[in-house]
């Protein structure tokens, strides 16, 4: 009981504490794009043109990122893709449909819409937003051949590579985590889980639960979300697993399957105050305003 509970403190740091970003410094930007690479630059007077252009539209603009501070994405988006038919070229413009079809958790067109942008002409969280679409979008068989058209530092393909490996299952993704030599942080930080785990059990379903939990902490939450399922049909009682893949599903905008495992959870743990204000948070995202509330309202009085 008292290693149950130590895990599920654990397991609730690392729910919180988990980012957006993906490696940081981790992109080089190359001066011009060849051999199959994505554009990396704007040209200086191909910006100012841009720019010029863009004043004669800054109502709508305005109007789109009003929608979109105040967490009104599908409004947002009206407005930037009113503009856009105005203005198909402009990159700040495409750069903000991105972002909304992000939040929207629209994979496939947040990718398409940024791999469009010069890549350096991308911030840092866009980059993120840029890899996390495509690795969140469950239809890409193409990950690592798309994300080598980006001029990446080498931790940062190694670590990508070996994401992708861990799509393919548990069974390859430790295999690949054992063998690896490389200096890439993330995935050392993978293949510590690893160790941490054989240090206090050779129970194989611990060390695959450290290995998805370290996944969503590093914000790669369909990779968590494959490992979990994983290791849930082989052991479907394995409670601490559904808070794993619950909180995976929500992040990636399945809120029913996020649901169906929470409400398991929850279950096994009526007191777990993270679990109860995230599934006020799904009920909100599925609509359901009363359920919502409920969940709220009883985190609040905890």
């Amino acid at each position: 009981m008292i290693f149950r509970a130590v895990f599920i403190c654990l397991l609730a740091w690392i729910l919180t504490s988990c980012g957006r970003g993906g490696p940081s410094g981790s992109l080089t930007v190359s001066s011009e794009a060849s051999g199959g690479l994505y554009r990396t630059n704007l040209d200086p007077d191909e910006r100012i043109a841009l720019a010029k252009k863009r004043k004669s539209y800054m109502s709508g603009i305005r109007k789109g990122d009003f929608y979109s501070l105040r967490n009104a994405p599908e409004e947002a988006l009206s407005y930037y893709l009113s503009v856009a038919e105005k203005l198909p070229d402009d990159q700040v413009v495409r750069k903000k449909i991105a972002h909304v079809y992000f939040l929207l958790k629209n994979w496939e067109k947040s990718y398409s819409e940024y791999s469009q942008v010069p890549v350096g002409e991308l911030s840092g969280d866009e980059r993120n937003e840029l890899f996390q679409a495509l690795f969140f979008d469950p239809m890409r068989r193409d990950r690592i051949s798309e994300i080598s058209r980006y001029s990446l530092g080498t931790g940062a393909l190694e670590w990508y590579q070996a994401i992708d490996t861990c799509y393919s299952g548990i069974h390859n993704c430790v295999v690949s985590l054992d063998a690896y030599t490389g200096s890439s942080e993330n995935v050392l930080a993978l293949k510590k889980q690893i160790k941490n785990a054989k240090k206090i059990t050779d129970a194989r379903e611990y060390r695959n639960l450290l290995i998805a939990a370290k996944l969503y902490e590093q914000s790669m939450y369909q990779a968590s979300a494959i490992i979990s399922l994983e290791i849930l049909r082989e052991f479907p009682d394995y409670t601490e697993v559904k808070k794993i893949l619950a909180f995976s599903y929500f992040e990636l905008g399945q809120y029913e399957d996020a649901k169906k495992y929470l409400l398991a959870y929850i279950e096994k743990n009526p007191n777990d105050l993270q679990s109860i204000v995230r599934m006020g948070e799904i009920q909100s995202a599925l609509s359901d305003s009363v359920a919502s509330n409920l969940y709220l309202n009883n985190a609040i009085i905890a």
